[in-house]
């Protein structure tokens, strides 16, 4: 599975990242060139990370799931030319959110279960532009089952997978 950033900072940006020697943030103008050469080697699978910089982040990260960001807008571009490619979607607030956390806060704490409604709402309409999968990467309590009702709900339970990449050491409940 090929790692896919993808930005609005331009549509035909092509950004390196630093901490990433060879990987680079794609503009939406750049990601079918880019992945056509990968496709003819045998790619069958990306994971799509957006990086919005042009919408003001806030506390739910209203962003993530825009219509025109680049999540969504990746999403779709590369159902379009790529059906057969099983494209995955990282959903996450943290990217999206002006605290850099995967998490609603209220008075300096964490609101479990807002938290919990945001992601699943983020990956249902993932799964609404076209991904075959959603992958949370965070693994606070609940994310998981909300996120498979937010999928049946929709009628995409059986077509869209979840997918689970983060490693959960410690829970707290009550």
């Amino acid at each position: 599975m090929l790692p896919l950033f993808v930005t609005n900072s331009s549509p035909d940006a092509l950004e390196p990242i630093n901490a990433l020697p060879g990987v680079s943030r794609y503009g939406i103008n750049n990601l079918i060139p880019f992945l056509s050469q990968q496709v003819a080697k045998g790619l069958r699978s990306v994971i799509i990370f957006g990086v919005d910089v042009k919408s003001t982040k806030d506390a739910v990260g209203s962003s993530a799931d825009c219509e025109t960001g680049p999540t969504i807008e990746a999403i779709k571009l590369i159902k379009s030319k790529y059906p057969q490619l099983w494209v995955a979607a990282d959903v996450c607030i943290c990217p999206f959110s002006e605290t850099g956390h995967c998490g609603i806060f209220e008075d300096d704490h964490m609101n479990n279960q807002k938290s919990i409604d945001r992601l699943a709402e983020i990956a249902g309409n993932y799964g609404l532009a076209g991904a075959d999968c959603v992958a949370p990467s965070d693994m606070m309590d609940g994310r998981i089952g909300a996120i498979k009702n937010r999928l049946r709900e929709l009628k995409l339970g059986s077509r869209v997978a979840v997918m689970s990449y983060s490693a959960k050491f410690c829970s707290v409940t009550g």
